[in-house]
């Protein structure tokens, strides 16, 4: 398996809260990350303002913190997005130039 570099971390992490509110653990199911990674990730994501955490009481005392994309995280999405169709097709563009021409032999 290939690691991820940062920003796909970041990413994924924004994705698994970007239609409904998550707890912790379930942002670290879905952008598949351990919990170490969880512990380093998701409090710097909301600490620079992708990601909205919101405490969250119900009616039998409990409470927990839940997740939910915030409008600099969909920005994020938006141009992560962007970066990676651009980068596909210059990708695309150098393997045309790269490819090596067929030799003919007689």
């Amino acid at each position: 398996m290939v690691n991820r570099s940062r920003d796909h971390i970041v990413a994924d992490i924004l994705e698994a809260a970007k239609y409904k509110r998550k707890t912790f653990t379930e942002l670290m199911r879905n952008a598949n990350i351990s919990y170490v990674q969880a512990k380093i990730y998701i409090p710097s994501v909301v600490e620079v303002g992708l990601l909205d955490k919101i405490h969250v009481s119900d009616r039998v005392g409990g409470a927990e913190n839940v997740y939910k994309i915030a409008d600099e995280g969909k920005r994020f999405l938006e141009k992560s997005a962007y970066t990676l169709e651009i980068l596909g097709k210059i990708e695309e563009a150098m393997s045309k130039i790269n490819k090596p021409k067929s030799v003919r032999t007689s």
